[in-house]
């Protein structure tokens, strides 16, 4: 196809080495140029890419702490587990410990 494209003027790769069972014949007028070349354009299109800072708006954690609240949140939220990890690790602890006994 990008062969096709590069040679074109002369009619494609079709015309230009003289083959009859061809998917695509370039006519003269030119409309499957125009219409190879809005194709092309479709699918090499590379958008812009913009990068960004982790703690920026649109970075990795997406302005998390960018208000005083939201970091009041995530600290009352850390806390919170960190309470709760004593009240849980003994039930993690007997779930193991009943699961290799049962397999042993």
């Amino acid at each position: 196809l990008a062969l096709d494209y590069l040679l074109a003027a002369e009619g494609g790769v079709c015309e230009k080495f003289n083959l009859t069972n061809c998917c695509l014949q370039i006519n003269p007028v030119g409309k499957v140029v125009a219409d190879l070349t809005t194709e092309l354009r479709k699918v090499i299109h590379v958008p812009v890419q913009t990068w960004h800072g982790i703690m920026d708006n649109d970075g990795f954690l997406g302005g998390i702490f960018s208000s005083w609240k939201q970091a009041v949140f995530m600290a009352g939220m850390a806390l919170l587990g960190l309470l709760l990890l004593p009240c849980l690790m003994p039930i993690i602890r007997n779930a193991i410990q009943s699961t290799v006994e049962n397999v042993v």
